[in-house]
């Protein structure tokens, strides 16, 4: 059984976005447009920017990553393109990813439901100890402080949802590259990434790391003042340039690049073999 090598993943994936910096951005850029266009009307004006923060934090949180995958269909291609050694127009990413739309879309939010459950397992079944100890105990449990030591052991939880992200996280290009439906290609990751969902929760992971710690120093902290309009629409450029431009891009192409290098160590296909569907 082929191991994945994370590192080896991660420098040729920072690689080939370098490379493909400028496309694969101006096509981040038009499948993330519905956040960008909001990002732009909110942040020009104060009043705006106060009242509209809670819309456009929820419509980040929920739509983006689904806009995130739709993103990963059309990168796929560009990256097997890049691997078989060919340069690829956006034009052609985006006629590919069109016509895996739905499919890609049903594999994000069944992903998403997959990911939601496994946080909330995995944080009730760390909360519930605490709590029980606490009560044994005879602390205060409306106390502050014994809340927020019960808030901080539910994030526990957040490895276990990490490792089920890593599960998924071929899920996508699968669909794109095998064009199969929902239920196939969420198998076809979990099979893929059986025996590498380490070494693929490390390439989740370490990016997402660098990425939260650009924002925060970007930001100047890690949560902005809700009573500063100018702290508010901080956060909405940085975040918007940091998912757009940098780190929505690089993870769909490393996503691409753990599904190549598992099928070609796992199944022994060749770049070619991957490409020929596009032919």
């Amino acid at each position: 059984m082929g191991s994945l090598r994370p590192w080896s993943v991660l420098g040729r994936a920072l690689r080939i976005w370098l490379r493909n910096f400028v496309p694969f951005s101006l096509l981040s850029a038009v499948v993330y447009s519905p956040i960008v266009v909001l990002t732009v009307v909110l942040a020009r004006d104060d009043l705006l920017v106060t009242k509209g923060w809670g819309i456009w934090s929820n419509v980040n949180a929920w739509v983006g990553p689904a806009l995130g995958l739709v993103a990963a269909g059309p990168m796929t291609y560009g990256v097997v393109r890049h691997l078989q050694g060919e340069r690829t127009s956006i034009s052609a990413c985006i006629s590919v990813g069109l016509s895996r739309i739905f499919p890609v879309l049903g594999v994000g939010i069944v992903s998403g439901l997959y990911v939601l459950l496994a946080g909330m397992v995995a944080g009730i079944a760390i909360m519930i100890p605490v709590v029980m100890i606490g009560v044994s105990s005879g602390v205060d449990t409306t106390s502050h402080g014994f809340l927020v030591g019960v808030a901080v052991a539910g994030a526990g939880g957040g490895p276990v949802v990490l490792l089920v992200v890593a599960m998924l996280l071929l899920a996508a290009p699968a669909t794109v590259v095998e064009k199969t439906g929902v239920g196939t290609s969420i198998q076809r990751s979990r099979r893929l990434t059986k025996g590498n969902r380490w070494r693929a929760f490390l390439v989740v992971v370490v990016p997402g790391v660098v990425e939260v710690g650009i924002a925060t120093a970007a930001q100047g902290g890690w949560l902005p003042d809700l009573t500063s309009t100018d702290d508010l629409r901080r956060q909405m450029v940085v975040t918007l340039v940091t998912t757009v431009l940098l780190f929505g891009p690089f993870k769909a192409v490393a996503a691409s690049v753990v599904y190549h290098d598992l099928r070609v160590a796992k199944e022994g296909v060749s770049i070619d073999d991957l490409a020929e569907v596009f032919d």
